[in-house]
């Protein structure tokens, strides 16, 4: 029984690179994994398109691609405010452990990644103590921080859901491309 080929052509080899590391980057906080998916799709299509070989089915795939990548790539501002508001935290607790979130992320290349836990904890912990701050209610400010953690994991529920459906459409172009 012969081997399967795994020969690629570069191009194919790359996008699948970036698309692997897109699915990785939608785990890790402010890493914008289906945007880089979605420029490798684009940059795919427009290698299609040089050779003459784009067909429309590859536009509506990248249009869909492109709203899958803003939607995954917001849901952690959108979803972490929402469940975290709903959970009783004001928009201004939100917004400081957002702030706080990041700049764990932007450390990391500086703390050789520690930082990366401290991107998760901090926002919790500064979400908590704003809001025991302004009511001193402690179960409601712990509610509070659980609901922005809660926010934070289903944003990358969505991250990863809008990612597979990029790589997903992707596969589906080159299956219509072997088609043809």
């Amino acid at each position: 029984m012969p081997l399967p080929s795994f020969d690629l052509p570069l191009a194919e080899t790359v996008v699948w690179i970036v698309m692997l590391l897109g699915l990785v980057g939608c785990a890790i906080p402010a890493v914008p994994g289906p945007p880089f998916m979605w420029l490798a799709l684009a940059g795919y299509d427009a290698r299609q398109w040089s050779q003459g070989q784009l067909q429309a089915i590859d536009l509506l795939i990248l249009a869909a691609a492109f709203v899958l990548a803003v939607a995954g790539s917001t849901a952690d501002t959108w979803l972490s405010l929402a469940v975290a508001h709903r959970a009783g935290a004001s928009r201004r607790s939100v917004a400081i452990a957002m702030a706080v979130g990041l700049a764990m992320v932007l450390l990391a290349p500086f703390t050789g990644g520690l930082s990366i836990p401290a991107a998760v904890g901090l926002p919790f912990l500064t979400v908590v103590m704003l809001e025991l701050k302004k009511d001193q209610d402690h179960q409601r400010s712990l509610r509070a921080g659980c609901g922005y953690v809660l926010g934070w994991g289903l944003a990358i529920a969505v991250e990863t859901a809008a990612g597979l459906a990029i790589v997903t459409g992707w596969i589906v172009q080159l299956a219509l491309a072997e088609r043809v």
